[in-house]
């Protein structure tokens, strides 16, 4: 799985980084590649923030894996909906696959419910 994220992030990053400016996505995938989750969360972060579709569907993934960031579902939903939102397909795939994991508690926050009605 983190070969396949890391093979979309890369190809998003390398098409949008120089149109919209965010060069700082590309940081982020060459820390997450070199397992520096850390700083590729803190690289992430602020582009994931700012509605950078491929950074919102990265910081999903880390929040459902754990990666960087402590885990956590409800987070892992928000951000894979807000990429999803955005026209990111993988980000789809990945939200039917994390619902399945997810308790009805978790499914049903209110960050989640609030998200969906926007």
């Amino acid at each position: 799985m983190a070969k396949l994220l890391l093979h979309i992030a890369l190809f998003f990053g390398l098409l949008l980084a120089p149109v919209l400016g965010w060069t700082d996505f590309q940081a982020g995938i060459d820390a997450y590649y070199h397992g520096d989750y850390l700083i590729a969360q803190k690289e992430i972060r602020p582009l994931a923030e700012q509605g950078h579709s491929g950074a919102q569907l990265l910081l999903g993934l880390m929040y459902w894996s754990g990666r960087g960031v402590a885990d956590d579902y409800v987070l892992a939903h928000m951000w894979l909906s807000l990429a999803a939102s955005q026209g990111e397909e993988t980000a789809w795939v990945y939200l039917v696959k994390l619902a399945k994991s997810m308790t009805p508690y978790q499914y049903n926050t209110p960050q989640i419910l609030d998200h969906r009605i926007r």
